[in-house]
């Protein structure tokens, strides 16, 4: 078994956890503090809008890590892949629907990508 996989997954882990502790502290702490720019008509959806994207890089990483994982424990078949795949882009959608009460478009196409993902291991 490869632990060079098994590194790069806790580190990408890692990654994402720092990524969203470290980035919610020192980044988007002080961007809220501060007039945003009005999107749809409202700063609190460029806060929402925001939040969710910053949110999301940290889901895609624990996605990856996951994957990386699977492939250092030799379960790399297709179907585990795909299936993981699609869950990482059904939380997408879910965190983006819900971050943006829909009106941010891309839950729609996350909800797309997961649904195509799913239906690819047929």
């Amino acid at each position: 078994m490869n632990m060079w996989l098994f590194v790069a997954a806790v580190l990408a882990f890692l990654l994402g956890a720092t990524h969203s502790l470290l980035g919610k502290r020192f980044i988007l702490r002080p961007l809220f503090g501060i007039e945003l720019p009005k999107l749809l008509g409202s700063p609190r959806f460029m806060r929402r809008t925001v939040w969710f994207g910053w949110h999301l890089t940290t889901v895609l990483m624990w996605g990856m890590a996951a994957l990386l994982l699977n492939m250092r424990l030799g379960i790399s078949s297709f179907v585990t892949h795909s299936a993981m795949v699609s869950w990482v882009f059904v939380v997408c959608a879910v965190l983006s629907l819900v971050a943006t009460r829909g009106k941010h478009f891309s839950w729609v196409i996350f909800g797309i990508i997961a649904v195509l993902t799913f239906i690819s291991k047929q």
